[in-house]
């Protein structure tokens, strides 16, 4: 049997967000009108902009991926930021 722990539940989290973030830019694309480079897909950390753009860039690479710090000041149409904070339990 398998123990799922902190790291599963964290590995899971970041799966969710990129499926609802994917889903989200599909929508903004292709149901609402919006063209994909004015969209900004903003998260906290590197390591899951990395992650990001690697699930963005097969349909949509002009989709502009980066931290919220880099962003500052950035002039965007459109800026996708989600946060999911979770109870984990040890």
């Amino acid at each position: 049997m398998r123990r799922y722990g902190v790291e599963s539940q964290r590995d899971s989290m970041t799966v969710l967000l990129l499926c609802i973030q994917s889903y989200v830019v599909r929508s903004l694309v292709r149901r609402y009108g919006v063209e994909s480079q004015q969209i900004a897909v903003l998260s906290q950390y590197r390591a899951q902009c990395s992650l990001i753009s690697q699930q963005l860039q097969k349909q949509f690479s002009d989709v502009a991926v980066s931290t919220v710090v880099s962003a500052h000041g950035t002039k965007l149409s459109v800026c996708l930021s989600l946060c999911l904070s979770v109870c984990l339990s040890v």
